[in-house]
């Protein structure tokens, strides 16, 4: 990847997001999300699990800023990378963002933050969070209605959104061993040194009824190990 990345640096001028999408699928859960990587609850797009929008938002800034959206690298039917510029404070780009996610029974997103300069930084990151809990059709066709009350619980490095209704309990939790949970979101403080790097894991678990999904990506373990058998293409 080291190759490919390089060459979009030396070639590819900030590009504005596009009305493209990108999908990704993997047995009961499929994600729909802009070429960023980005999700926004006011179109069709999030993460779905058992036919129900689990992550309606979910959208990374840097330092404040949007990265500008510069290509999709694609690996397999359930995994891709977004591969993003932070915009630049002076004439030039010094921060590249990488955001390699995969779905199987929830999502896992190993965000990648390289810094270009020669000097270190200290960057805040941000990931914003949200869950309708929508049904799949009502997102398709643009009539989504929360049937219930939602919570947001943040717990240190976890936030916990649940749906209360009166026939199910559905919820999704996120996580990162490097975070700060809040209400919508999750806050990081990326430590860069000259010409380094900075990465985490954030992981996206569904639960019904008070169980939660298996998933197949565990933290601290190489998401190579644990590439889902299975696929399920649609």
């Amino acid at each position: 990847m080291t190759d490919e990345v390089g060459a979009i640096i030396e070639e590819t001028e900030p590009a504005v997001l596009t009305a493209a999408t990108v999908t990704l699928v993997e047995g009961p859960t499929f994600c729909v999300s802009s070429t960023s990587g980005d999700m926004e609850a006011e179109v069709p797009q999030g993460l779905f699990f058992r036919d129900m929008r689990v992550i309606s938002d979910w959208q990374i800034r840097v330092d404040g800023h949007r990265p500008h959206h510069l290509t999709v690298l694609s690996q397999d039917p359930y995994s891709t990378t977004f591969v993003s510029r932070v915009p630049p404070h002076g004439s030039q780009s010094e921060l590249l963002l990488e955001r390699r996610r995969y779905v199987g029974e929830g999502m896992r997103e190993d965000l990648r933050l390289r810094n270009l300069s020669r000097r270190p930084m200290t960057v805040p990151v941000s990931l914003r969070v949200g869950a309708d809990f929508a049904d799949v059709f009502a997102v398709k066709e643009s009539r989504v209605r929360v049937v219930g009350e939602i919570t947001a619980a943040p717990t240190g490095k976890a936030l916990e959104l649940v749906l209360h209704a009166d026939d199910s309990l559905r919820g999704v939790r996120v996580e990162s061993s490097d975070a700060t949970a809040r209400p919508d979101g999750l806050d990081f403080l990326a430590e860069l040194p000259a010409r380094g790097e900075w990465h985490t894991t954030v992981l996206v678990r569904p639960s019904v009824d008070g169980e939660e999904a298996g998933g197949v990506f565990h933290p601290g373990t190489p998401a190579v190990v644990s590439i889902p058998t299975g696929l399920l293409l649609r």
